[in-house]
Formats: C-alpha cells, structure tokens, sequence
C-alpha cells in the first residue's frame, strides 16, 4: 500500500491527467496492473508497485546479508512474476517493456549494487527497473510528448480555421466586387 501511496505521488508530479493519459487498475482481460500509461502513439506502458521490502527493512536495521540476499531474490522473484504474465500479448498495439516500480530509490541501488547483473536479468524479461526518482524522469518525458502532440493538434485546427476564415472572406470580397459592379 506504502508502495502504491509513493506511486500516486509520482504520478501526480509527472503532470500527466489520470484518465486520460493513464489509469489506475486497469483491466486486461484478467490481469489488473497498477497503472496503465497511454503513449501519443496508442501503445501502453504498464507500472507494476507491488514490491516487498520487508527483506530490505530488515537488511537496513540488522545488516545481516542474507537479508540483502533476500532482498533480490524478492525483486527477482516479481520479475519472474511480472513477466509470466505475459502482458505484452494482451496489448497488441505494441509493450515494449513492464516498469516494475520499487518505491525506496535506496533499496534499488543496493540491490542493483550487490547483483550488478540484476539489471539485465530484468531487461531479458521485458522488466524495466524503476525507482520514483527514475519513474518520474520517464513519466515526465511521456508527459512532455503528450504536450507536443496536444500543441501539433491546436495548431492544425488553427491553420483549419483560418483557412476557412479565408476562403469566407475571398468569397465576400469577391461577392462585394460583384455588388460594385453592377452597381457601376
């Protein structure tokens, strides 16, 4: 719940509109991820936060290593978990990769310290590891991709409705000219 309390945050602070630019528990078929990211180019991002750090919690009271030891095996087992459930072919328009939030930047890099090949175990199973200092940066730039769209498309209907706008007035002008004419 803590994890999915830091999540929200960094949600709300990546400036993207919940509702539209993503959703929380979105339903595919039966799969409930935490939240969904809508892309401008209708592909879809999923956040996975259920992470344990009780390992973790423990490591940092005792600093006994098999806590720490414990601590990546966790991360391990919920990416093994994350990707068996095959989310990418229940979105065909195209995941990449699942973000599999860990909501304590420190227990991120302590674990991708000790396991220096964690990374790569994540990445050959389509996982991404993020942190809410890492989840942030990402969402920030999806937010920022979303204003350009948004911007492209206000400036097409703009340039639609001068156009229109023109066209209006030509046809005036030229009317007028027609007026005066006959009126000569």
């Amino acid at each position: 719940i803590w994890g999915e309390m830091i999540l929200n945050k960094v949600l709300e602070l990546s400036g993207l509109k919940e509702g539209i630019e993503y959703k929380k528990e979105f339903s595919i078929k039966n799969y409930r991820p935490d939240v969904v990211v809508f892309l401008p180019n209708n592909k879809k991002v999923i956040i996975d936060a259920k992470t344990s750090l009780k390992a973790y919690s423990n490591y940092i009271a005792t600093s006994n290593k098999e806590y720490l030891k414990e601590h990546i095996n966790s991360i391990k087992r919920h990416i093994n978990d994350i990707s068996n459930k095959n989310y990418e072919e229940l979105i065909k328009e195209g995941l990449d990769f699942i973000l599999l939030f860990i909501p304590i930047d420190s227990a991120l890099a302590l674990a991708q310290e000790e396991d220096t090949e964690l990374f790569e175990f994540a990445f050959k199973k389509r996982v991404i590891l993020t942190s809410p200092s890492t989840l942030l940066a990402s969402l920030r730039a999806i937010e920022s991709s979303w204003r350009v769209k948004n911007q492209e498309q206000n400036i097409k209907k703009v340039i639609d409705d001068a156009n229109i706008l023109y066209n209006k007035v030509r046809g005036f002008i030229e009317d007028f000219t027609k007026v005066g004419k006959s009126l000569q």
